[in-house]
């Protein structure tokens, strides 16, 4: 994957990063699950034409409503402003007069080919200022010139070729950009994209999941394919959400070939929830079919002893 370091992509891409690897609020903010009006006729919604119909991953994140948990402030924040990415971000604030870190205020990612070597991602990021990051990306691309990338500009499409792959960027409104992420982007490839003929809402099956989600919680996705390779249990597909507020409720399901394999991975889940006691307040699954209907909650004192751990995993994220 290209590397983020040039300061007009660092406006996209932090936030986006940020994202996509730690764990989507949507524009409109009717609704609490995916089958309820609001969120059907928003943003997410209308992003899943712009998906790979063949993602086997998707992901929605809510970046504005996590930046401004005190949970997150407190505790993640400083460990994403550190070390080389805080004077990335320095750079960048000085040189385009705006915070990459709010520069996002959610996005939705779609990857193919997630369990390969050349995975391709489509990110869909909302709450952005088209003027604002096109007058960076004129102050800021010699850097990355300097650094070895081919950068173009054509119109409102950025595009920028790297030693790991290659980056388009295409702006579909004054706050909404769609990037390509694969070894074939450029500005015909995103304009594909763009004009969303083949994505994920021509998918039955996909839909049928997504209307399950609680899409307006701080994170949600679904997977399938070889991503769940790793799994204790053989899934056929997974797909939940997350909500952190002063403390963290996760609602997900698995679904399996059989109604007897979904009773296995349930009772292995609830079995995970007794060894799981001192850092939840609850863990239960309940079979439906073929599927687990699983729910995890955790206090706010409960989340309070778990930081240390997190604050060590997010600690290698400014380097």
């Amino acid at each position: 994957m290209v590397r983020i370091r040039q300061g007009w992509l660092v406006a996209l891409g932090l936030g986006v990063g940020l994202g996509l690897f730690t764990a989507c609020k949507k524009d409109d903010k009717a609704g609490t699950s995916g089958d309820q009006a609001g969120d059907k006729a928003g943003a997410a919604s209308d992003d899943l034409s712009l998906l790979p119909v063949d993602s086997e991953v998707v992901l929605g994140i809510n970046i504005e409503q996590l930046m401004n948990n005190p949970m997150v402030k407190k505790f993640i924040e400083p460990m994403l402003k550190s070390g080389a990415a805080q004077a990335r971000l320095a750079e960048v604030t000085a040189k385009c007069g705006f915070d990459p870190m709010m520069a996002v205020k959610s996005v939705v990612v779609g990857v193919k080919g997630a369990g390969g070597n050349q995975p391709t991602a489509v990110i869909v990021a909302h709450g952005l200022d088209k003027a604002k990051d096109l007058e960076c990306f004129e102050k800021t691309k010699d850097e990355a010139v300097k650094d070895g990338d081919e950068v173009t500009r054509t119109g409102d499409i950025l595009t920028i070729k790297g030693k790991r792959g290659q980056v388009a960027i295409a702006f579909t409104s004054d706050t909404t950009a769609v990037m390509l992420v694969s070894d074939t982007a450029d500005v015909p490839a995103v304009k594909a994209v763009i004009a969303g003929n083949s994505g994920l809402k021509t998918s039955p099956a996909f839909l049928d999941m997504y209307k399950k989600l609680k899409t307006t919680d701080s994170v949600w996705a679904i997977a399938n394919g070889k991503v769940l390779d790793g799994l204790p249990v053989k899934a056929t597909a997974a797909f939940g959400s997350l909500n952190l507020t002063d403390g963290v409720t996760v609602d997900g399901r698995m679904r399996f070939d059989t109604p007897e394999a979904a009773a296995q991975a349930a009772e292995l889940i609830k079995g995970q929830g007794k060894q799981a006691a001192a850092y939840v307040d609850k863990m239960d699954a309940t079979v439906e079919g073929t599927e687990v209907h699983s729910s995890v909650v955790v206090s706010n004192q409960k989340l309070q002893s778990l930081m240390p751990l997190l604050t060590m995993v997010f600690g290698g994220l400014g380097q």
